[in-house]
């Protein structure tokens, strides 16, 4: 039986231009947030998604408005908003 892995380069331009992402690694749980799709470097492409679910995580909040955001910031404009999370790999799901 064939094993199906989708790396996240494949998935990229499947994903919504305008939602926030979160990239979590799933070795070390490590993550790094995106205001959109075009923000994300291509390094993430070759990496193997591993999973993909909605979280709230931290954006930063620009010019007083809650409706602009950042992916960095001073800490004292944090703010939580909804985005997609998708847990990445260096391995595929099959070799772990």
């Amino acid at each position: 039986m064939e094993k199906d892995v989708i790396k996240f380069g494949t998935l990229r331009k499947y994903l919504s231009v305008i939602d926030r992402l979160s990239l979590c690694m799933n070795d070390t749980l490590s993550y790094e947030n995106f205001v959109c799709i075009g923000d994300v470097p291509e390094v993430y492409d070759e990496l193997y998604v591993y999973g993909i679910g909605m979280k709230e995580s931290e954006f930063y909040a620009k010019e007083d408005s809650p409706y602009i955001y950042s992916a960095s910031g001073d800490a004292e404009d944090i703010v939580y908003a909804s985005c997609i999370e998708i847990m990445l790999s260096e391995k595929s799901r099959y070799d772990i």
